[in-house]
């Protein structure tokens, strides 16, 4: 990440108009937006293993199934049978959806970076994991960032209304409201944070699900509903589970913008 946001940062400089400082953009945003790109991609990327995951396995369980129905062994139905190929559907339409946003991040991020990034370019870490964040309360977090929020209100004060920077009640005012803004921020990524924590849990548990459903139907002993049932929960709550991370990250990034 730290490669992509490197190169991200010198483009952006080298592409600024006459070289002047003013004419490139601030370079907390773009930060934050190739960061936020960077993990757009590894997230998508997982959801897209996913997909091609289930889609394998409901291939496998409609040539299985559609075996049974014409031979008459076993109870599976025409309807288990069409939900299955409606679930198969459903995989290949995210497989899509899920290359075209690929392509299409991969694309602004290599803008941002001065370069052509393809399908298969790798971009850094093969897998998304999500930031280093061990604070649960906002006073332990203030004091890991000494004197930040007082040292931007002094720097986002009008010189030239005030020579030497801001008044002190302008000081003031701009400290109030970026602690008012950092504590928004941190709530929100705490919020993050615990909704990824419980999306873990359910993914473990809706994996051992699948395993377990998938083994049975391999076997004889299940029956296409459940499986097919299985492989809908597994594949919204692992989705949702890759999305939780995204969203966590870019709420840290968005709070360390603060």
């Amino acid at each position: 990440m730290e490669e992509t946001v490197r190169l991200s940062l010198e483009h952006a400089l080298s592409s600024a108009v006459g070289g002047k400082k003013e004419a490139a953009p601030a370079r907390e945003n773009i930060v934050v937006e190739a960061k936020t790109l960077y993990f757009e991609i590894l997230y998508k990327k997982e959801q897209l293993d996913i997909a091609e995951e289930v889609k394998g396995y409901f291939e496998k369980a409609i040539s299985k199934a559609e075996e049974k129905y014409e031979s008459g062994d076993g109870d599976v139905s025409q309807s288990a049978i069409t939900k299955m190929k409606l679930g198969l559907a459903g995989s290949t339409n995210d497989i899509i959806k899920l290359r075209s946003d690929i392509k299409i991040a991969k694309l602004t991020l290599g803008t941002m970076m001065g370069r052509e990034l393809s399908l298969d370019s790798e971009v850094g870490e093969d897998k998304i994991a999500p930031l280093k964040f061990q604070y649960e309360n906002y006073e332990d977090y203030e004091k890991s960032l000494p004197r930040k929020s007082q040292e931007k209100a002094v720097r986002t004060g009008n010189p030239g209304r005030h020579p030497g920077g801001a008044s002190p009640d302008e000081k003031s005012a701009l400290e109030a409201d970026i602690r008012l803004a950092m504590r928004k921020a941190f709530i929100k990524t705490v919020e993050k944070r615990d909704i990824m924590r419980l999306a873990e849990k359910n993914r473990k548990i809706t994996r051992a699900l699948l395993v377990t459903e998938v083994a049975n139907y391999d076997f004889g002993i299940g029956n296409a509903e459940d499986l097919f049932q299985s492989l809908i929960i597994y594949t919204r709550v692992s989705s949702g589970y890759y999305e939780s991370i995204y969203d966590f990250n870019v709420a840290a990034i968005e709070l360390e913008r603060q």
